[in-house]
């Protein structure tokens, strides 16, 4: 099979066009990511500059100038940006309101890039699998037409390992496009960045290579049953277009529509309405001040907030961001649960088109999947409650006196806190997220194996 795969010059052209695209595009790719991270850690340095730079400043007013949380470029993003162009990955952390992540690559760029650009994980997961059919539609049927197969059984060919030999000669070929654009990926790396994590490397490498497994064992199995090479061809091509364009686009729709999200500015008027009535709609903002006025000044044991020997506003503005916290975990909570429910949706439609499931783990693998988003989001935002709380915290305790706006903190007391540092997601976190999606690849993958070894078994010479 490797011989006579090797003797046809139009598929030696195919597969040298496939491998030089995905190089192309992961060079193309490593320089883009390599200008996002440069750009990241100069934003980095400049924010902290800015922070370290505030000298004598009041500590609330410094919580309103705030300060920034950049997203670290993930390991593999070169591969597989995943969703990373659509989200936005800068976070401004600053009091009273949690802001959402902005300065995405697809809102900066023009409309080709929310359209999706060339990428190895395109090519990987589309364009890559649709050459290997046009390659493996005829590999059994063509056989039949001329009679070849039926000599080889005659000569005492065992017709199992004939079909799975078609198949294997193929699929190494295929690993053959991976392992060089995984190699020359890794050389950039060294050169450039650093080299990448070799077991999400591999992992990567693993997962593409079941990808094209299912792929090239799927097109033997059609063409062994297809009475003709047209007819193997329409189906491989109309299974094809229903799994890398018709049911993820059914699958997101039905996911939207069983589990809606909130608009955002439904979101946000719900989110200020509880913040502002309260989380159960009989405790408003000013009721709960006056509480908690009453309770300090019971615990100081005078009359007037003028008289504690503490800022009752650093106490105050602590304490409506504890109850701001809470109204965002709700809110938050519940944008994240039907995030889940629409993924479990989509995984269960993976079980009928393993196109889902690639695409998914690859994101994952290479730290560009929703799940490390949200991690990022949700860091930085644990982040920020502790740098508001503790400017609150040195406003109320810090020396300052009732309604004193003027009191400032020394520099040395800014260059102090510590800056935001981003920790992604362990491997083994990533793994047990994704195993549902390494499920559906290998029940496809035994699954086409199998079904080409048993359509083997029935093949007879007469």
């Amino acid at each position: 099979e490797f011989t006579l795969l090797f003797r046809d010059r139009r598929l030696l052209v195919l597969l040298a066009v496939s491998a030089g695209l995905v190089l192309a595009s992961g060079w193309v790719g490593h320089l883009r990511t390599s200008g996002q991270e440069a750009a990241r850690t100069a934003a980095v340095s400049n924010s902290r500059s800015q922070w370290e730079g505030l000298g004598d400043y009041n500590p609330h007013s410094a919580a309103h100038f705030g300060t920034y949380a950049f997203k670290p470029v993930g390991g593999l993003a070169a591969l597989d940006p995943g969703i990373d162009p659509f989200l936005g990955n800068v976070l401004r952390l600053e009091g009273h309101v949690q802001n959402e992540p902005g300065f995405s690559q697809a809102s900066l760029s023009g409309s080709l890039v929310r359209f999706g650009s060339l990428q190895p994980a395109l090519i990987l997961q589309v364009l890559l699998p649709l050459l290997l059919v046009f390659g493996t539609f005829s590999s059994v049927v063509e056989d039949r037409e001329s009679g070849r197969l039926r000599l080889l059984l005659v000569q005492g060919a065992n017709p199992t390992r004939l079909l799975l030999a078609k198949g294997l000669a193929w699929w190494l070929a295929s690993v053959a496009i991976l392992v060089a654009t995984l190699i020359g990926f890794t050389g950039l790396g060294a050169m450039t960045s650093g080299l990448p994590d070799p077991t999400r490397l591999l992992l990567f490498g693993v997962s593409y290579a079941a990808w094209f497994g299912i792929v090239i064992f799927g097109s033997v199995l059609v063409s062994a049953v297809a009475r003709d090479g047209r007819g193997a061809l329409v189906a491989l091509l109309l299974l094809w277009l229903a799994w890398t364009v018709i049911l993820p686009r059914v699958a997101g729709q039905a996911a939207d529509a069983m589990h809606p999200l909130p608009t955002r500015v439904a979101f946000e008027l719900a989110k200020d309405e509880d913040r502002a009535q309260g989380l159960d709609g009989h405790n408003p903002a000013d009721a709960r001040r006056a509480a908690l006025e009453e309770r300090v000044l019971a615990e100081y044991g005078v009359e007037r907030v003028e008289d504690l020997p503490i800022n009752f506003d650093g106490i105050a503005l602590q304490a409506d961001e504890e109850y701001g916290n809470q109204v965002w975990d709700r809110h938050f909570g519940a944008v994240r649960e039907t995030l889940d429910r629409q993924q479990g949706v989509v995984r269960a439609t993976s079980w009928l088109d393993p196109f889902l499931a690639i695409r998914s783990l690859s994101a994952a693998i290479a730290e560009t999947d929703l799940a490390t988003s949200l991690s990022f989001q949700e860091q930085a935002e644990s982040y920020r409650r502790d740098l508001i709380g503790e400017l609150n915290r040195e406003h109320a305790y810090g020396g300052s006196a009732y309604e004193d706006w003027s009191w400032t903190a020394d520099a040395e007391y800014y260059r102090a806190i510590e800056d935001f540092t981003y920790t992604p997601p362990q491997l083994d976190e990533t793994l047990s997220a994704a195993l549902p999606d390494a499920a559906v690849l290998l029940f496809w993958l035994l699954g086409v194996i199998g079904g080409t070894s048993a359509v083997g078994r029935r093949l007879r010479a007469i």
